[in-house]
């Protein structure tokens, strides 16, 4: 029973998201792609896994590392690399290789739903680690914040890879590879932020201001 409820906890509160999330969408996208993107989105999470393996063993400072040792400037740039950048580029693979020259995106808002189902299928795979090794108020306290986190992340990614999309179609070739860089960078920095407030115990303060 225990585990049926750690299981719930955990993934509930996504199923939830991507349902208000597929009914936004007024033309709706076939299930089919939707599954793969959040089944892209799970092989996201191994596929941090694996490079922040090979990175700890490359770097094995990294992992006693006391982020109360680091002043700012030397959080945000670990948080940056270290984290949010390996996190939100994984997830732009995903986006980029399952769903940018799908035949099925056609309107703006299609990339959107796209790059938030694969931030789901991450959450999902990262929350069940999170809540079965720390509990369900650990859960609880996901639910509110890093999954709707994960799914803002991923409108911003589906928000620029749409205009890069729009742009490669006018032939403004220069002004798509931008948007492109913007569709990995814009949620990475905001990635950053959050990940940085959580860090340092300024989370509250973050939202209140």
């Amino acid at each position: 029973m225990q585990e049926l409820i750690l299981f719930l906890v955990a993934v509930l509160p996504i199923v939830l998201l991507g349902c208000f999330i597929y009914r936004k969408d007024i033309n709706k996208e076939p299930k089919q792609l939707l599954f793969k993107l959040f089944i892209g989105g799970i092989g996201s999470t191994i596929l941090v896994l694996v490079i922040s393996l090979i990175l700890y063993i490359i770097c094995p400072f990294l992992i006693d590392m006391d982020y109360n040792d680091l002043n700012l400037l030397q959080l945000l740039l670990y948080v940056f690399f270290s984290i949010a950048l390996i996190e939100e580029g994984c997830k732009w693979l995903m986006v980029y290789k399952l769903s940018y020259n799908n035949r099925h995106f056609d309107e703006l808002y299609d990339m959107i739903v796209y790059a938030t189902f694969v931030s789901l299928g991450f959450a999902c795979l990262e929350n069940l680690l999170y809540v079965y090794n720390n509990g369900i108020g650990v859960g609880i306290g996901r639910s509110f914040l890093s999954i709707p986190g994960h799914v803002c992340f991923g409108v911003f990614m589906g928000y620029y890879l749409s205009l890069a999309k729009l742009n490669q179609i006018l032939g403004k070739i220069n002004l798509s590879k931008k948007y492109l860089i913007l569709s990995v960078f814009m949620p990475t920095l905001l990635h950053t932020i959050y990940d940085y407030c959580l860090l340092t115990g300024n989370l509250l303060w973050f939202f209140v201001k």
